[in-house]
């Protein structure tokens, strides 16, 4: 039973995220046709108040307007944030080896 509604939920997923990129192609392609055919987009305009040019969808899919900007431009400030600086000594102090001369080989071999 659970199966049965499990497959009809993927059904039904499919067919809406098909219809959305079909509804998202069928929309590309009226802005690019209402893009490239002056007489199209006044005819758009005619029958509301919107004049060309006013912030119309057509104008900006046809200069290529990136909507993110609107986004990003409304972000609050980062608030700044500053990394302590450690303090420094006021003389350097440099320790001395551990060795007066520091080994390079291992103890020889006795035969």
């Amino acid at each position: 039973m659970r199966a049965v509604k499990m497959a009809a939920l993927s059904e039904l997923a499919n067919r809406l995220r098909r219809t959305c990129a079909v509804a998202g192609a069928l929309l590309v392609l009226v802005l690019a046709i209402l893009s490239v055919s002056p007489e199209l987009h006044h005819a758009l305009h005619d029958s509301s108040g919107l004049t060309a040019g006013e912030g119309c969808a057509v104008d900006w899919f046809a200069q290529g307007v990136d909507l993110t900007v609107a986004a990003k431009a409304c972000l609050p400030p980062v608030a700044a944030w500053h990394a302590p600086v450690p303090r420094q000594a006021a003389e350097l102090r440099i320790t001395p080896p551990r060795y007066l001369r520091l080994p390079e080989r291992g103890p020889p071999i006795e035969v």
